[in-house]
């Protein structure tokens, strides 16, 4: 990333709340968290699809090779990844807000009819240029806090991921609050919402360090009420999937609902604000006490010097002059090779690892498969006689959320213990093959026990994925590294949904001589090949952790000697 090499600014010498909340690596968390509930808006396209149909007089055949579009722009990350290593965070967030602006705004006067209609290719271009722009503001939250948070990323990342769960249920609600049902309103939304929020948080949203006084207590007291919050806000999600439902356009209990939401959404600013508070007081009483100076140890584990209870402008606030990441360790080096897993790699050295490409195809197995079930779900409820197939759309969502959350700080527990991060990979993998498992024998009920599990496991990939690609190969080309990973998901659900899943459901429709298949039969082998998948994703994933474990080892160690030195001090 641009500028990764450089030391992370620093607090201000002065005890003012204002500018330490300026400077708090937690208003960093809280103000990309905003951004991510603009990253996850793919799921707007069946609002707005019906519109650009009836207005441009498309077919279905057309609207469905829209949504690839669609998803060939959700899925190029590794564009917003190679520009984060020559644009700044603010710039990855300007770039992104503008093609939302260019992407979705041009398509929206298009569809109203304010500029005429152009070639269908045109229109292909601009969904595909207004669903890139997720992935530049996804890319700057990631690089702008993962280099806050070097020691926490899986607590983090989960923090982060869940609000991107959010992003399709807050302009949903948004669109069926004030706009329903016209359908076209939905286009502004996703152009204009996502873009003032980047805007807005451009200057916020940027890599900070902490300060010396934040202990590891403080951090996760911190995370403690961030994820309380969290919980808030997916119990009040479930409030709402139940009760707003029924309720028309602008009726104001709506209203005041999803204000509700708004309102816990910005509720994280609130314990930020709060420690910005304290730490001031605590500078200020220790600037008034009869000691001026006073030693405490960095991240790093040396003195330093306090004048009046806040570092010296004098004295280099961070040693390190490259991100933090894991210490190196005696690791297996391929033959040629001049570096080791743990360092500060380049995309081209990571390619040569082995487990660069572990990691990869163990995404492509667990994540694949999932997008596969994903793609399919609706049909799958149709096959087993569910009419309401949205239930069960409005049950992933949730439980991803879950996931995001769970998934993210379960890592962050197994890591401290000195387990290797890629270990969750497997019990992700686990709940994974235990969703297709149920698809496959669709019992009575089980179909939302299975989206469940999907929904759970989906979620977790999204929180651990980032964690352990910046563990394993550093910050320096984090976003080239990171985008490349990401294009595991479309490749494996290429294959998987175009030639398994639908080959095998129009063979059973065939057979019962319908467009339409029902029973058990319509998804069975899918399934099952899909369980296989996820049963090899797992050894790939046993694999890469047997083989990175001295280094996690060597983390944990590193971890328990820095609580020491914070306890004593």
């Amino acid at each position: 990333m641009a500028g990764s090499s450089t030391s992370l600014p620093s607090p201000p010498s002065s005890s003012s709340w204002l500018r330490r909340l300026w400077y708090s690596r937690w208003l960093v968390l809280v103000s990309a968290s905003w951004v991510e509930t603009c990253t996850g808006l793919n799921v707007m396209y069946a609002t707005f699809s019906p519109a650009i149909k009836s207005s441009l007089s498309y077919n279905q055949n057309q609207i469905s090779r829209l949504g690839v579009a669609k998803d060939f722009g959700n899925a190029a990350e590794i564009i917003a990844g190679c520009l984060s290593q020559v644009l700044s965070t603010r710039g990855l967030l300007f770039l992104g807000g503008f093609q939302f602006l260019i992407g979705y705004g041009l398509l929206w006067l298009i569809v109203v009819n304010t500029i005429p209609a152009p070639p269908f290719w045109t229109v292909f271009i601009l969904i595909f240029i207004g669903a890139n722009a997720q992935k530049y503001l996804d890319m700057a939250a990631v690089v702008s806090a993962l280099p806050s948070f070097p020691d926490s990323r899986g607590s983090l990342l989960g923090v982060l991921k869940a609000f991107k769960g959010l992003s399709g249920a807050i302009f949903s609600h948004i669109y069926s609050t004030f706009f329903s049902p016209h359908r076209s309103a939905a286009l502004l939304i996703v152009a204009i919402g996502p873009a003032l929020v980047a805007f807005i948080t451009s200057p916020i949203v940027r890599p900070v360090g902490r300060t010396h006084r934040e202990d590891k207590r403080m951090e996760n007291r911190m995370y403690a009420t961030l994820y309380t919050i969290c919980f808030l806000i997916a119990g009040y999600m479930v409030f709402l999937l139940f009760f707003q439902s029924n309720l028309p356009a602008g009726d104001l209990s709506s209203i005041l609902m999803i204000l509700g939401l708004l309102v816990l959404i910005a509720s994280p600013l609130v314990p930020t604000l709060v420690l910005a508070i304290v730490e001031a007081r605590e500078a200020g009483t220790i600037l008034e006490g009869p000691l001026n100076e006073a030693l405490i140890h960095s991240e790093s584990g040396q003195p330093r010097i306090l004048l009046g209870g806040l570092e010296d402008d004098s004295v280099e606030w961070q040693k390190e002059e490259k991100p933090p990441t894991l210490a190196t360790t005696e690791l297996p080096v391929t033959r040629g090779q001049a570096f080791q897993i743990g360092e500060e790699v380049t995309l081209s050295q990571a390619l040569q690892t082995l487990e660069f490409w572990l990691l990869f195809f163990a995404l492509y197995c667990g994540l694949g498969s999932g997008s596969t079930a994903l793609d399919n779900l609706g049909q799958m409820a149709q096959a087993q006689g569910y009419e309401n197939t949205q239930t069960f759309v409005s049950i992933f969502s949730i439980s991803s959320y879950l996931g995001h959350l769970v998934g993210g700080h379960l890592s962050e527990v197994v890591t401290r213990s000195g387990i290797p991060r890629p270990t969750t990979l497997i019990i992700v993998e686990g709940i994974m093959l235990l969703a297709q498992f149920l698809f496959a024998m669709a019992w009575k009920g089980s179909l939302y026990f299975a989206t469940i599990c999907l929904g759970l496991s989906y979620g977790s990939f999204s929180s651990i994925n980032p964690a352990i690609s910046s563990e394993l190969f550093g910050l320096k080309s984090f976003g080239p590294i990171f985008g490349l990973l990401t294009l595991s998901a479309p490749a494996s659900s290429t294959i998987l949904a175009g030639f398994v899943a639908g080959a095998l459901y129009d063979r059973e429709a065939e057979k019962q001589q319908s467009s339409e298949c029902t029973g058990q039969v319509c998804f069975y082998l899918t399934c099952w090949i899909m369980v296989g998948v996820c049963a090899f994703g797992m050894l790939l994933s046993s694999a890469l952790s047997w083989r990175v474990r001295d280094l996690y080892k060597r983390k944990a160690e590193a971890m328990r000697m820095e609580h020491s030195v914070e306890t004593w001090s």
